[in-house]
């Protein structure tokens, strides 16, 4: 393990994915993500590591399909083929 914002996240993720199967389990991840990589690379230019890779991940999806996907059922839209496919291989944020 590199020490990078992206390895913190591939390695409490994995082991917590369970976390993400409840609401109150998915916030406590987030919170949890956020702040331990918040705190162990205070200052330093790492601690917006994350923030950078949501950042395109987010910027890549509007890209693609003008919208996230993932809210069209909340705010009643009709997802096309290609948003369901892309929602049934990688879910949402």
């Amino acid at each position: 393990m590199t020490n990078t914002i992206t390895d913190i996240h591939d390695f409490w993720f994995g082991e917590l994915a369970s976390w993400a199967q409840t609401d109150r389990g998915l916030v406590a991840l987030v919170v949890l993500l956020y702040q331990f990589s918040r705190n162990i690379h205070r200052r330093s230019a790492q601690v917006f590591g994350g923030d950078a890779r949501y950042g395109v991940a987010h910027r890549d999806v509007i890209a693609r399909f003008g919208r996230f996907p993932h809210r069209n059922a909340i705010l009643g839209r009709t997802s096309s083929a290609a948003e369901l496919a892309y929602l049934a291989q990688h879910g949402a944020f």
